[in-house]
């Protein structure tokens, strides 16, 4: 088997198989079978590579680069409990998002013009804080909440479309091993704690797939951006095309 050998150019991910793709740079010590051995490296056909080794080596790299939002901040949710009660948190902010590890197989495919990157990253406990506020008739309760979600994974899948020079997110699929431990703080009863327990532990964990979801575009779409003008002179530029969508329904954030 021809093996293809590259070196990493940026431990960001998405970089890594944009490069790869146009054949500026690649993947480190990944394992290439194109399928015509005698092409140049510009012009390899990638039928399979596994990023496990590549990425394992570069995962402090990939934990530094995420240093700069970690703690991440929150956005406020206002959720309805009954048609009655209300439960606001505010001033909410999450952390360990840097404590990022691969958790399964990583694979780089090539068919057709279109480059495929299936990725399966986690964390062993993401924390999260908020200031929370149940609004009910005649009275209402506040104080801190802290959340604690273990085991957390995410699989994302990535085409570089070299068609129609298109970036797709076309999976962002989270998967919860764990348990979600919810402590609040506060003057309250056994009723209105169970309560409030309760409303957090449904929402929360919504809150934060959805605030990775939103960091990751944004990261990626400016990715996208800097290798366009790497880019200009030589090539089309690419455009971002997220096709991932949570559903936040009974979630309402501000």
């Amino acid at each position: 088997m021809f093996t293809h050998r590259l070196s990493l150019s940026r431990p960001i991910v998405l970089l890594l198989l944009l490069f790869q793709g146009l054949g500026l740079a690649s993947v480190g010590d990944a394992e290439v079978t194109p399928s015509e051995p005698h092409f140049p490296s510009s012009a390899i056909r990638i039928d399979k590579a596994s990023l496990d080794k590549v990425i394992d080596k570069n995962m402090k790299s990939i934990q530094d680069a995420l240093l700069p939002i970690d703690p991440l901040n929150l956005k406020t949710i206002h959720y309805p409990i009954t048609s009655k009660i209300y439960l606001d948190l505010r001033n909410g902010w999450m952390q360990n998002l840097s404590l990022v590890n691969r958790v399964g197989p990583c694979t780089l495919t090539y068919t057709n013009k279109v480059l495929t990157a299936d990725i399966n990253f986690g964390w062993d406990k993401i924390v999260a804080d908020f200031r929370y506020k149940l609004k009910m008739i005649f009275m209402s309760r506040k104080g801190d909440a802290h959340v604690k979600v273990s085991h957390l994974s995410v699989n994302t899948v990535i085409d570089v479309d070299f068609n129609n020079y298109l970036i797709i997110l076309k999976r962002l699929e989270f998967v919860h091993k764990g348990k979600i431990n919810v402590s609040i703080q506060g003057h309250i009863i056994d009723k209105i704690y169970n309560l409030i327990i309760k409303a957090i532990t449904s929402i929360v964990q919504k809150s934060i797939f959805k605030t990775i979801e939103s960091k990751a575009t944004e990261m990626i779409q400016s990715e996208i951006d800097e290798i366009n003008q790497i880019i200009s002179d030589h090539h089309h530029p690419f455009t971002f095309l997220n096709l991932v969508a949570l559903n936040n329904s009974d979630v309402f954030v501000s």
